[in-house]
């Protein structure tokens, strides 16, 4: 069977977002205790939302078709992640409008030419001594 053209997305020129290091990085762990497992849905919102806005349009649906995980799951973590504020949402007719709480524009703050690249260059620490 062969798939056609329009079943396939276009690729993305950006396939990567930022994620700020206070979410993992915290003796506390207070975004983990919050978030749980919800926190892979967060990070399909991040993926997903445009760039500029931390907005985007989904059903829940076509997320859980997504991530393979059931719709009644993805509600359940977006009631989560409403109700410790890390995103609103909007009903649209359709679908939901989600907008993550506290986005940064990352373009606006630095260029892609001024993030290091992941290659073993420039890096310091252990993940880059481990090389």
């Amino acid at each position: 069977m062969s798939i056609s053209a329009a079943a396939v997305p276009p690729r993305q020129k950006r396939w990567w977002r930022a994620v700020w290091r206070g979410l993992v990085v915290d003796t506390e762990a207070k975004h983990y205790r919050a978030m749980g497992s919800a926190l892979w849905l967060f990070i399909y919102l991040v993926i997903h939302a445009n760039p500029k806005s931390g907005t985007l349009n989904r059903k829940y649906q076509t997320i859980a078709g997504e991530m393979g995980i059931s719709p009644r799951t993805i509600r359940s973590w977006l009631a989560k992640l409403i109700g410790y504020g890390y995103v609103n949402v909007t009903q649209t007719g359709r679908s939901q409008v989600i907008h993550i709480n506290r986005w940064k524009n990352a373009s606006a703050h630095q260029t892609a030419a001024q993030i290091r690249p992941l290659s073993g260059k420039g890096m310091t620490g252990s993940v880059a001594e481990s090389r």
